[in-house]
């Protein structure tokens, strides 16, 4: 079965597209929006998620709507959601997720065409499409639902907009450390938190790893670190011998604009590791049981470093060196710093 002509004669086909959860998930999803929307200007795009992903998608410019759903609503209010989506007449669902509750929305939307990725939910579906073979990055997987409708989606790159204002948290910061960043030419984003411990790469590893850094290239090396992280960055800041330093608190946005002004992004495959990868800084990323290959572009911007056994601790810091030499001028040839 082809779906290559479900939209055929619709000048402006109402979609839904839904991917509920997680963050990177969502965010990993954004260039299907785009591709829809480039693909298919007249279309009325609509994006279905967990209220989680308001701060990735409000700001998307090829959205035309966003129905956020919450684990808190009560019985009254998931009854007017799945009203609401019945009522917009959708032609087309993709469902990126293919869970229960997508599947739920799905049926909800009753609308002519509903396409997803193979399930044991495959009945909810007109039509469902293989699942990505292992070491395919996960933008390219989703992709093959746009391909199968019969576009030809190229551009991997993900979205995550950020307003002029989000960039306080990262003035702020530059004017407290003026000096310090003054003289250093690299600013350099490492993240050592997530909250699987088997994907953590040890804290020892990450501070020996920053103290080159500083010694090597006189890098500026922040900590990053989320909600009930805090103390992890604390703990890898004590190990270290050369001074570092802790990023501010943040909202996803004001982190984003934050991420956006560094030179290099270094860390477990997480949250911060995609919006590096949004805003186009340079990342190398460490994995142990999750592949390298899904979850980074790997080009000439972004890779890392992916252990062979599938455990993180068996990544050397000459291993992570050797992909940061890839990322970073020669020590002797670094530009000086610029405050942007």
């Amino acid at each position: 079965m082809s779906g290559h002509d479900w939209l055929a004669g619709k000048q402006a086909p109402r979609i839904l597209l839904i991917q509920l959860r997680q963050l990177g998930d969502i965010l990993l999803t954004t260039p299907c929006i785009r591709e829809m929307k480039d693909a298919l200007p007249g279309a009325q795009l609509t994006f279905c998620a967990h209220r989680m992903a308001e701060p990735i998608l409000g700001l998307n410019p090829y959205l035309d709507q966003c129905l956020f759903y919450d684990d808190k609503m009560s019985l009254t209010d998931k009854w007017r959601l799945l009203r609401t989506i019945r009522q917009q007449k959708f032609d087309l669902v993709l469902d990126f997720m293919a869970n229960p509750r997508s599947a739920l929305f799905t049926l909800a939307a009753r609308a002519g065409k509903t396409l997803s990725f193979h399930t044991s939910r495959h009945f909810v579906y007109h039509a469902c499409v293989p699942r990505h073979s292992a070491g395919r990055y996960i933008v390219d997987a989703k992709f093959d639902l746009l391909r199968y409708i019969g576009l030809q989606p190229q551009n991997h790159q993900t979205e995550l907009p950020f307003a002029r204002q989000d960039l306080q948290v990262w003035q702020a910061y530059a004017q407290q450390h003026f000096s310090t960043l003054k003289s250093a030419p690299l600013k350099i984003y490492i993240a050592p938190t997530h909250r699987r411990a088997a994907r953590r790469w040890p804290l020892a590893r990450y501070a020996a790893l920053a103290d080159w850094l500083v010694e090597q290239w006189s890098a500026h090396v922040l900590w990053g670190w989320g909600p009930g992280e805090k103390e992890v960055a604390l703990s890898v800041q004590r190990l270290c011998q050369r001074p570092t330093y802790l990023v501010p608190p943040t909202s996803l946005r004001q982190l984003t604009a934050f991420m956006s002004r560094m030179d290099l992004f270094i860390g477990n495959s997480n949250g911060p590791s995609h919006i590096a990868v949004a805003v186009g800084t340079s990342s190398v990323q460490i994995h142990g049981p999750t592949q390298l290959e899904s979850w980074s572009p790997l080009n000439a911007v972004h890779g890392g470093v992916g252990a062979a056994d599938g455990d993180v601790a068996s990544v050397t810091v000459e291993q992570v060196k050797e992909r940061v030499r890839r990322r970073l001028p020669d020590p002797g040839l670094a530009p000086e710093s610029a405050l942007r």
